[in-house]
């Protein structure tokens, strides 16, 4: 049985009981922020080329984001 989700979903979203909806939503809001953090890394590097701080300003950032992403995604329910 092949599903495809990104047509069946919109369904299935309306027929999950609310606490189902709640961890879903609670999952990606957390997944999004490790990704936005980590996004914010990439965005800082171009800034090393003018000022040597931001290397290891970009680099700890870009471990934070992705350390909280995978600790995020890794979860269990």
């Amino acid at each position: 049985m092949h599903l495809h989700l990104p047509i069946v979903w919109p369904y299935l979203w309306t027929v999950l009981p609310e606490p189902a909806r709640a961890d879903l939503t609670t999952a990606r809001t957390a997944l999004t922020k490790g990704t936005t953090l980590t996004a914010w890394a990439f965005l800082y590097l171009p800034l090393t080329l003018w000022w040597w701080p931001a290397l290891p300003l970009s680099a700890g950032i870009a471990l934070t984001g992705w350390r909280k992403t995978r600790t995020r995604a890794c979860v269990e329910l």
